[in-house]
């Protein structure tokens, strides 16, 4: 039989459970701890969820069992769980556990230090990699969307993403200003040191920029000190110099780099510039190996529309 295990936070060590099963729970904490054995068979037949088939039908009792140790005001739930719904990219499909913590009267923050203990601890457990020591960095919402054009930003990969709309505000490149007008946005994207890369490698960016559905991808290159011309790209003639300043303090740009320019309504404008970053990342070998980076989002929007 599968089980379900509830052990309290405030910390167990190794126990022994009605079956004969010992759990160890790498948790800090030295208050005794309990665990609940409940079968899955059993307590699904009492509930009813078998269906005429005799199979199982997507598992509802978990909550029943959470609703038996109300008096818990803090424990984990080790709880087998049976989807019948589609697969999606960023969730296990079908039959998978997963730990739930459940806490009465917490706080923002009780929940996200107990969550890095619990993820510090089983990472380094059952990993070699190297991995991020709590507390865990957190990135409010706007920021993660501006920086890195997604709230799920992978930290290993070191491209951060520029608002540069207000440059080409004030610049002479009519097809950005006329969107901007429109209540369009310019996302930067800056890479260092590829200047001298191959004119193929430039358009088989813009092919794939278009391909995410941007109706193009400008750019500009910062070249070497040797080169006759400092600065060129298919827009420099449209930016004053002004505007060519200003977008290498921003960007930080210097000797050998390139920076990109997405133009777009904002959610389209963070979706591609997010694909592109992680493009630069995977092909440029940016992205650090061998470790976890973990953060938080917060602050999130109350709504959306």
């Amino acid at each position: 039989f599968l089980l379900i295990l509830l052990v309290l936070i405030n910390g167990c060590d190794t126990m022994k459970v009605e079956n004969g099963n010992k759990i160890k729970v790498d948790y800090l904490g030295t208050s005794e701890g309990k665990v609940f054995d409940t079968s899955i068979k059993e307590e699904a037949e009492k509930a009813g969820i078998y269906n005429e088939q005799r199979t199982y039908e997507p598992l509802e009792f978990t909550v029943g069992a959470k609703q038996m140790i109300a008096g818990f005001d803090k424990y984990f739930q080790i709880a087998p769980c049976f989807r019948d719904e589609d697969a999606r990219s960023t969730r296990s499909p079908g039959e998978f556990y997963q730990l739930d913590f459940e806490m009465s009267f917490a706080t923002q923050d009780d929940i996200f230090e107990v969550i890095e203990i619990v993820m510090s601890k089983l990472f380094k457990k059952y990993s070699s990699w190297k991995i991020t020591e709590p507390p865990f960095v957190r990135i409010p919402y706007k920021e993660a969307m501006l920086k890195y054009g997604t709230d799920k930003p992978d930290l290993r990969n070191p491209i951060e993403i520029r608002d540069v709309t207000n440059i080409f505000k004030k610049s002479n490149f009519g097809a950005f200003k006329k969107a901007i007008e429109k209540g369009n946005v310019v996302r930067a994207i800056p890479a260092q040191n590829i200047a001298d890369k191959s004119r193929s490698f430039f358009e088989k960016l813009v092919a794939f920029a278009e391909d995410s559905g941007s109706q193009g991808l400008a750019y500009l290159a910062w070249n070497k000190a040797s080169s006759e011309q400092k600065i060129k790209g298919p827009i420099l003639k449209f930016l004053k110099d002004e505007n060519v300043s200003e977008l290498t303090l921003v960007c930080n740009a210097g000797e050998g780099d390139v920076v990109f320019f997405i133009c777009n309504e904002i959610s389209e404008a963070e979706r591609i510039s997010c694909e592109l970053r992680i493009k630069l990342g995977e092909d440029l070998e940016l992205v650090e190996q061998n470790i976890f980076k973990f953060c938080w989002i917060v602050d999130y929007p109350m709504y959306e529309w």
